[in-house]
């Protein structure tokens, strides 16, 4: 399972450093600022308070892939026109992300390249992971952006290590970057396979594919489809393998608390299943 990880390991830590901003409220001067503009429009006469409140609720409360005008409108005097709307969107510079969300990400990296990369040495360090995210996400001065790329955090790793260790592990880190670029190059050439209207798979790289999206899947705690089936090959387990997989999708549907309280112990038992799941040819 941590090798899987460890062969994802670039999107998926891009995927999950973005994430940081999904939720992520605005911070104390954006609220403000936004305030003031609500007033100057004439679409607010409520106080400060009570604006901040509605507002974290509207970003905590929805995705930025979810949010929308009318989200806003609802508990504003009147609507905002579309120009003044643009304004509420959120970057780094100007969102609040909490320490503990940037710690929970610096634990998981962290696990991941010690077991999956096989990095120890202090450079690699919890610690280096979470201050190397933090001042990713924390711009100085007026530089800005919404999306993190793979290139940002190669940058701010390699600076971030040097401010505490200066050149000591200068080679071990540009060995780490390189493997990284090339899971990256290898990760997108699969895709770019796999998306092409001409590409033709064999069963086993199906199956290989759906175990990788699974396990991207389980560990962004999202659906899982069924593994893909071909007449000449049989999955063993499969029946088992599949019972896993509709309890663990029927967990989110409204209702099943008693299975979404199980969510977590039959995700690792999906996982684990993976470690001995094979396929087999039918004589």
């Amino acid at each position: 399972m941590t090798q899987d990880l460890w062969d994802k390991f670039p999107q998926l830590l891009i995927d999950k450093l973005n994430a940081l901003l999904d939720h992520a409220p605005a911070n104390s001067l954006k609220s403000f600022q936004l305030y003031k503009l609500c007033q100057s429009e004439n679409v607010w006469s409520g106080s400060y308070a009570d604006f901040q409140d509605r507002l974290n609720t509207y970003y905590t409360s929805t995705s930025r892939q979810n949010r929308k005008k009318s989200l806003i409108d609802i508990w504003l005097d009147r609507p905002l026109n579309n120009q003044n709307y643009l304004s509420f969107s959120v970057s780094f510079r100007t969102a609040e992300i909490q320490d503990a969300d940037v710690h929970e990400l610096a634990e998981w990296s962290h696990h991941v390249t010690r077991l999956g990369g096989k990095k120890t040495a202090a450079a690699f360090s919890l610690s280096i992971f979470f201050k190397t995210f933090k001042n990713l996400i924390s711009p100085k001065g007026h530089y800005d952006f919404f999306e993190i790329e793979l290139d940002d955090f190669y940058h701010q790793f390699k600076t971030t290590v040097q401010s505490v260790f200066g050149l000591q592990y200068q080679s071990q880190i540009s060995q780490f970057i390189n493997e990284l670029k090339f899971a990256n190059v290898r990760l997108k050439s699969q895709e770019k396979l796999l998306s092409s209207p001409f590409a033709v798979l064999t069963t086993e790289a199906l199956f290989e594919k759906w175990k990788q999206d699974t396990v991207t899947d389980l560990h962004f705690d999202r659906q899982v489809s069924r593994p893909p089936m071909d007449c000449s090959f049989y999955v063993k387990d499969s029946d088992f393998l599949e019972k896993l997989i509709n309890l663990y999708n029927l967990s989110f549907k409204r209702g099943q608390l008693a299975l979404k309280s199980k969510r977590s112990d039959l995700k690792m038992t999906i996982l684990s299943e993976f470690e001995k799941t094979e396929l087999k040819k039918i004589a």
